[in-house]
């Protein structure tokens, strides 16, 4: 099994968008929690670009087949930050849906050997 290196802002970037999970998911666990939701938004983009480096970033949320997902993740975030947290946490899992879902349709068919 080869080993996966990552370089120190990587783990940084790691801790980030684990501590991002972590708060959202705390978020909902205190019924859409706003302050809890904001600080797991704001974590989790903190880290993404920390993990993937800040051009592919970019590039990933600027591309014109993610373009619907970028805004509703954007318009869900600021929704949150404008005291509708349940009606932004629902437009930005939206948003990640389309965003991450070519992603989440290879780990589904994934199967054992």
């Amino acid at each position: 099994m080869p080993t996966m290196w990552l370089t120190d802002t990587q783990k940084v970037g790691v801790v980030f968008c684990s501590g991002g999970s972590i708060f959202l998911f705390l978020g909902i666990l205190m019924f859409f929690d706003r302050s809890l939701l904001a600080m797991g938004n704001i974590l989790f983009l903190i880290g993404l670009p920390l993990i993937l480096g800040p051009q592919k970033t970019l590039a990933f949320f600027a591309r014109r087949q993610k373009i619907t997902g970028t805004v509703t993740f954007a318009l869900g975030i600021l929704l949150i930050f404008c005291r509708w947290p349940l009606v932004g946490f629902c437009v930005e899992l939206y948003g990640l849906f389309v965003l991450f879902g070519d992603f989440l349709v290879t780990l589904g068919g994934m199967k054992e050997v």
